[in-house]
């Protein structure tokens, strides 16, 4: 197994490795960016705390689920959900198939919420806010986005699930992002003490609501996680022995513990700044413009610019490597055991998966482009409501023996 990660990536020793492995486990935080946090403090005050503590209880509570999972996927060689959820059900292709729809729809509500956050993110940086100028960014945002998956993600044939190169970039950004926001939270901490009055009067933001909407948000955010493909290719089919996950468990509230705090603070002075006409949701940008200046102002976009990227990648190629090996891989293999020289399997594989993650950015564009910006909020709601449907299917299929695939249907 460890060879696999030397085959295209930098070698590591297993110190290192763990390391990186733990920052690829961010992902835990689906709705992990530099821009959600002050998003939701804006339209929910500081109910924005669930973006923290949903992974850290993804990581504690389901770490039995999750740990069992990943023996099972490790011991039968399972390399996606799809083909997870297939196999504990007799490897129902039915029901792989209605699997693969399912994350296919929850994916491109996944990044079409990445196209609309960078093109808010762009107009608060720029002061464009018409609707051509929009359609335009946020084409070129798909563009680019495509591009990045296809290097990353589609570069050339291979028939393993894993990917030591994009893991490597996700760790990356897991580890740039926290360290940005706590750079960024320095100056806000010197800004406090230098207005103690705004010290003393806290974040000018709605009072936390524990109601049926935060215990449900809670739930959903916290569940689906264990349906999302491309946390599912981070946990389990990169992970190599159950300590690395034990490890993670320990890392990720560390991790989040430090992000939240440099949030409150980030939150707290934005509160105080001159308002944007975006809102609140512009928080990072307005701090880093007031407090650093308009450089640190196109830094903080361009890190913004890289996560969208780096998880649009991962995205897409769990999505793409479910769809080219599980539908595509056997039609090609029996046309290649028929004619040897007809087909060139990598190519076609290569090409499908290319293809898809065309298509499901493109896609994603069309859907972002008929949303307003207000209801970005709305799509992380329907990527839940989506995903999670294949929760009760996975639970049962890992703890009930009996479970029938007619039940999972």
């Amino acid at each position: 197994m460890n060879m696999i990660w030397r085959d295209e990536a930098v070698l590591h020793s297993p110190r290192v490795r763990r390391i990186v492995y733990c920052f690829t486990l961010t992902l835990f935080g689906v709705y992990w960016t530099i821009y959600t946090p002050s998003n939701l403090a804006g339209s929910h005050g500081w109910n924005f705390i669930e973006v923290f503590i949903c992974p850290v209880l993804a990581v504690t509570l389901l770490y039995p689920l999750l740990r069992r999972i990943a023996q099972i996927a490790r011991r039968e060689n399972i390399g996606s959900i799809a083909d997870f959820i297939a196999a504990r059900y007799g490897r129902s292709d039915l029901l792989g198939a209605l699997v693969i729809v399912i994350l296919t729809i929850g994916t491109i509500f996944f990044i079409s919420q990445q196209l609309k956050t960078l093109s808010i993110g762009w107009a608060a940086v720029t002061g464009t806010i018409s609707v051509p100028a929009t359609l335009t960014v946020e084409i070129l945002f798909a563009a680019l986005l495509i591009g990045f998956a296809v290097l990353f993600g589609a570069r050339r044939p291979t028939f393993t699930h894993r990917n030591p190169q994009l893991m490597n970039i996700v760790a990356a950004d897991g580890a740039l992002k926290l360290l940005v926001v706590m750079l960024l939270a320095v100056p806000c901490g010197a800004y406090l003490l230098s207005h103690p009055g705004i010290a003393l009067s806290g974040p000018k933001i709605l009072p936390l609501r524990l109601d049926g909407g935060f215990f449900m948000a809670t739930f959903l955010v916290t569940g689906v996680v264990v349906c999302v493909p491309h946390v599912f290719q981070v946990w389990s089919v990169e992970s190599e022995r159950d300590g690395d996950l034990k490890i993670g468990r320990l890392f990720l509230p560390v991790y989040f513990g430090f992000a939240f705090l440099a949030f409150v603070l980030l939150i707290w002075v934005g509160s105080y700044l001159p308002p944007s006409r975006l809102g609140l949701e512009s928080t990072v940008l307005a701090v880093a413009d007031n407090l650093l200046g308009r450089g640190a102002t196109f830094v903080a976009f361009g890190l913004s610019l890289f996560s969208a990227a780096t998880m649009v990648a991962i995205a897409t190629f769990s999505l793409s490597t479910i769809i080219s090996n599980r539908l595509s891989l056997s039609a090609f293999m029996q046309r290649y055991r028929r004619d040897a020289s007809a087909i060139n399997v990598g190519r076609s594989i290569m090409l499908t998966r290319r293809l898809t993650i065309t298509a499901v950015i493109a896609v994603a564009c069309a859907f972002a482009y008929r949303l307003d910006s207000r209801e970005s909020s709305t799509i992380g709601l329907l990527f839940d409501s989506v995903l999670i449907q294949l929760l009760p299917a996975i639970i049962a299929g890992v703890y009930w023996r009996r479970a029938h695939v007619a039940g999972a249907l």
